[in-house]
């Protein structure tokens, strides 16, 4: 089975965390957008926001290179977590691939 995603977004929150373990966790929230037409021809755009984590040896290359705004291409696996005292999900991306794409200039 596979449970993997590919995101390519803007980066619009960073956190870093320091685990129980003494781990480093980083957690970037992603920003993509989806441009459709309607069933009635009218333009429409859809904003979705991930939360993707970074462990382990990514953590800190995230949060070396990672800034506000950035566009980023981010392979991972979907996670899921069921939220305490409620009937809901939380879902969020463990990256294992990152790459920030320059900006480029005019």
């Amino acid at each position: 089975m596979i449970s993997r995603a590919t995101l390519l977004g803007n980066i619009g929150k960073i956190v870093k965390n320091e685990l129980p373990n003494g781990e480093f966790m980083m957690t970037l929230s992603i920003v993509t957008k989806r441009k459709y037409k309607d069933s009635l021809g009218t333009k429409q755009e859809q904003t979705s926001w991930h939360h993707v984590n970074f462990f382990s040896s990514l953590a800190p290359i995230a949060e070396k290179f990672a800034k506000l705004g950035d566009l980023v291409y981010i392979e991972g696996t979907i996670s899921n977590t069921k939220v305490k005292g409620e009937d809901k999900w939380a879902y969020a991306i463990m990256a294992d691939k990152f790459t920030v794409i320059p900006r480029t200039q005019k």
